[in-house]
């Protein structure tokens, strides 16, 4: 019993620095970098509009944004696990996947 109290004030301790400390300071140096790649893809795009293509701009600009506005929610399991489970269970989303990766890449 004296275990299961011990184990318990563990983890509770373990939970709130997370969730004080470490988590808004991960979050903030990857919202910084996210901010810097998004400045850096403008930079990229607004020289030449014409030979870059619009398309692959607006996903890639999309996405990071999509990132940066829900940062505060994202934790590990969302972060790694509910991702892969979804793209593996629909098949159209895996299929939206390929055809953006494949017009990045292009």
């Amino acid at each position: 019993m004296i275990f299961l109290i011990y184990a318990l004030v563990i983890v509770t301790a373990w939970r709130f620095l997370w969730d004080a400390v470490l988590a808004p300071s991960f979050r903030l140096r990857l919202r910084c970098e996210l901010s810097r790649l998004l400045d850096e893809l403008r930079w990229l795009y607004h020289p030449k509009p014409d030979v870059a293509d619009k398309e692959v701009f607006r996903y890639l600009q999309g996405s990071v944004n999509g990132v940066i506005r829900l940062l505060p929610g994202i934790d590990l399991s969302l972060r790694f696990i509910v991702p892969e489970r979804a793209i593996a269970k629909d098949g159209q989303l895996k299929e939206r996947i390929k055809k953006r990766r494949q017009r990045i890449d292009a």
